[in-house]
């Protein structure tokens, strides 16, 4: 039987391990417990646009630019809800707060199907096993309390990488992190990386050199026909797993 490839597998979070409960219910949800109305559906263009702005003018989470991480959710949540109820503005702050606890917690994200039996069996083949994701330090604590981090030999945020996927320098900086918790230098064709963007996982794990795989229920399309492209958790386990 030949041996496992991969002395590292890191993966990507949000849309392949965990995902957000009902966001733009959850915000609209908590905005009537302190008496405003507002219509989820209301919500969606307003984020999007707020999300991008704050990335762009305060990149990785308001690091870069000083801001900090809690500011940054602040501004994008009170925003999010400025351009669907603009006369609110007065009780916005304390919904902004609470969403940003809230989402801190296990409790606010779902798992994905098979995340916890997929990371037993690639944990039992011996590699090491590691998180590379665009995320500020509540990263940390969601894991713990959805069964996730003892899987992982780190978790590495971009917060506190101090760069953000694409930058191959995340994975750098993890590849140095592996070398500390194993005693030996990691090859690149020994490291894969397991995400759900095109971009942000597969291309720019091939660009650090790393072997890279992409999970995503809607398969593959036009931008990635060439890459390798499985629909779940579960094609993963079979694919990696003999």
């Amino acid at each position: 039987m030949p041996s496992f490839p991969y002395k590292l597998i890191t993966f990507d979070v949000t849309g392949t391990l965990l995902k957000p409960k009902s966001v733009f219910k959850t915000y609209a949800d908590f905005a009537k417990r302190c008496g405003i109305q507002v219509e989820p559906t209301d919500l969606t263009n307003g984020f999007k646009m707020a999300f991008k702005t704050m990335d762009v003018n305060h990149p990785n989470f308001g690091l870069e630019s000083g801001l900090g991480w809690r500011a940054w959710w602040l501004s994008v949540v009170k925003e999010t809800f400025k351009s669907a109820v603009p006369e609110e503005t007065g009780r916005i702050d304390s919904v902004a707060n609470d969403l940003i606890e809230h989402y801190a917690k296990g409790s606010a994200w779902s798992m994905e199907p098979q995340s916890i039996d997929v990371l037993k069996s690639l944990k039992s083949t011996g590699a090491h096993l590691g998180v590379i994701s665009n995320f500020d330090p509540r990263l940390h604590r969601i894991l713990r309390e959805n069964g996730l981090s003892e899987f992982f030999s780190f978790v590495l945020t971009s917060y506190e990488a101090k760069c953000t996927k694409p930058n191959v320098a995340i994975f750098r900086c993890a590849a140095e992190i592996f070398k500390q918790h194993s005693g030996v230098p990691l090859i690149g064709e020994e490291a894969l990386h397991v995400g759900d963007d095109y971009d942000l996982d597969y291309m720019a794990a091939r660009s650090a050199g790393w072997q890279s795989i992409l999970v995503s229920s809607k398969g593959t399309n036009s931008t990635c026909k060439d890459c390798l492209v499985l629909k779940s958790l579960q094609e993963l386990k079979e694919h990696l797993v003999k």
